[in-house]
């Protein structure tokens, strides 16, 4: 266990009296990955104050007042980034929902609580199972979700994609078609042109297939 999260046996020592559930034992654990990561904690709740004084490595008091709902303010270490840690406790599970306020993005898992804390969960010794996999999990389906760059080159590639789909759909989806006859692709000298000109092509009784309505 030390090994996964190193340090993390002193954050249990000094809140395992306060422990009162496996499922504040789990949520020490994903606070301690964050702490690991460069972050600080900013206090609980989801609403951010104009000024912090109380940011720790710690746990804030009370942050385990409410056992369904757990909500951990972070920021990392530039104070750049600011982080909202949502743990949720379903049934026999827990939702651990992590938010990056700047970049609007997201990540999140459920977890089954037994599968990582024991009943001993205010031993550090034997309180904990499995937390690698933990770990892995969170870094990777969470923390990396929620730390995705956003670029314009991502942005750019999107709208070629949509233009092709668009495009698509008007070669595939042309009213005036004949069943059984395969339609010109088009072209991007075609889509550029005086949108009035466009069929023409399919008018000229010597160029096309004249189509009538009745």
């Amino acid at each position: 266990m030390s090994s996964v999260l190193p340090g993390f046996e002193i954050l249990h020592h000094q809140v395992s009296s306060s422990l009162t559930s496996k499922e504040d034992a789990l949520v020490s654990v994903i606070h301690w990955i964050l702490i690991s990561d460069g972050m600080k904690c900013h206090g609980i709740g989801d609403e951010w104050p104009s000024h912090e004084d109380n940011v720790s490595e710690l746990l804030p008091p009370n942050w385990n007042s409410n056992q369904e709902v757990y909500l951990l303010r972070y920021r990392n270490k530039s104070r750049l980034g600011s982080f909202l840690l949502k743990v949720i406790k379903v049934g026999p599970s827990i939702l651990i929902n992590l938010v990056n306020m700047e970049k609007e993005k997201a990540g999140g898992i459920l977890v089954k609580t037994d599968d990582y804390v024991t009943d001993s969960f205010r031993d550090f010794k034997s309180a904990f199972k499995d937390v690698d996999k933990l770990v892995d999990s969170f870094k990777e389906e969470v923390m990396r979700e929620v730390n995705k760059p956003t670029t314009a080159a991502s942005t750019s590639d999107e709208k070629k994609c949509d233009k092709k789909v668009n495009k698509s759909k008007l070669e595939n989806e042309d009213p005036l078609r004949v069943p059984g006859t395969e339609r010109q692709p088009l072209t991007d000298w075609m889509t550029d042109r005086d949108p009035f000109g466009v069929g023409r092509g399919d008018l000229d009784p010597f160029g096309g297939v004249l189509v009538v309505e009745c």
